[in-house]
């Protein structure tokens, strides 16, 4: 398997560290803790918040998502002040109510491992602490998961693999799905981050038939994170930025840079047909119409983006050439005056004035 991305293992550590907490399950059976949900909607699926006791005044915190059939029987079970058995492939968790609020529920539950679960796992390449056997059970990662992974062309899998890729639902067909639109070969945690910020292979297709090209996994991540839509593309074509790359569009929705934009810098008198870079620039220096004008209305006009550009950063404000002229200094051209700006020379040569 590929070695794992920064930001991407970065952020699935976080949803992993969620699930084991820190320290070590020492071996018990069953394992024994408090849980706790809240109700009052409809909602199709819940998530039910788990503390297992570690002792030595330590607990492991997790949570249990049921689906709606699951949660209907929940209801029912803890309703009737019944116990509810939840039989997954690693082991089965029993739930038992102790109050039962209008919005909060909570009880005690016990985890008993399934006799042969971490046999089988073992066979397969997973040794697995008490500690993953439980979440294994929670997050229903059964000893068919790894089979799953295997047929979608992830062999050289961990545990982790299989938890993360067990909470995001990266599937076989959901791997098979990118294949078919020319994407092929990613390693795992990069479908983990497609699931992670929603990207489908229709934006794949979506892109390429726009002319972004086939592009890699990468950058239909930014396409998602930057909310680049097939509309946002065509607007960008639309303002004369031809073939538009991902950076291109990111840093447009970075700087804000749509058609007011594009005609309040060219409004400037900068120069015609100005560059995305250049609008760029202009937006990042805050460089506008106010700046450009007090200028020109003080006969030191810049001439193009670049000049525009260095008497904003070395501050050629409107205010600093009045007090110059105010001072005598009305004869200045633009390199002088950046000269003067960038040395300091303007302080000695006011104070020297009579």
């Amino acid at each position: 398997m590929r070695t794992r991305s920064g930001a991407v293992g970065m952020a699935i550590g976080l949803v992993l560290a969620g699930v084991f907490g820190g320290g070590q399950l020492e071996a018990q059976t069953p394992v024994e803790g408090v849980w706790s949900v809240r109700v009052g909607s409809d909602r199709g699926e819940r998530s039910i918040q788990m503390e297992a006791d570690e002792g030595s005044r330590r607990s492991h915190r997790t949570s249990l998502r049921l689906d709606a059939s699951e949660w209907q029987r929940f209801r029912e079970r803890m309703e009737s002040g019944s116990t509810f058995e939840l039989r997954r492939d690693a082991g089965t968790l029993t739930f038992r109510a102790d109050r039962l609020r209008e919005r909060r529920w909570d009880g005690e539950f016990s985890f008993t491992p399934r006799e042969g679960y971490r046999d089988e796992m073992a066979r397969k390449g997973y040794r697995m602490t008490d500690r993953e056997v439980f979440a294994a059970a929670t997050l229903d990662v059964g000893t068919d998961w790894p089979d799953e992974l295997a047929r979608a062309g992830f062999t050289d899998t961990d545990v982790d693999d299989l938890f993360s890729s067990r909470i995001f639902d990266v599937t076989g067909a959901f791997v098979r799905s990118f294949t078919a639109a020319g994407l092929a070969d990613l390693d795992l945690d990069r479908y983990v981050a497609f699931r992670i910020h929603g990207v489908t292979p229709e934006l794949a297709r979506d892109a390429a038939a726009l002319g972004l090209g086939r592009l890699d996994g990468d950058d239909l991540v930014q396409m998602r994170i930057f909310d680049i839509t097939p509309e946002f593309i065509r607007e960008a074509e639309s303002l004369g930025v031809r073939t538009p790359d991902v950076d291109d569009l990111v840093q447009m929705r970075i700087f804000e840079i749509d058609r007011d934009a594009v005609e309040a810098a060219e409004a400037l008198g900068l120069g015609r047909d100005l560059t995305l870079d250049q609008i760029r620039t202009l937006k990042i220096h805050d460089v506008d119409r106010e700046f450009v004008d007090g200028l020109r209305e003080l006969g030191h006009a810049p001439e193009d983006v670049d000049q525009a550009v260095a008497f904003r950063i070395h501050g050629v404000t409107p205010a600093w050439v009045r007090e110059l002229h105010e001072q005598g200094f009305e004869d200045l051209d633009a390199d002088e005056l950046l000269r003067l700006r960038i040395h300091g020379i303007d302080r000695i040569l006011r104070k020297r004035r009579p």
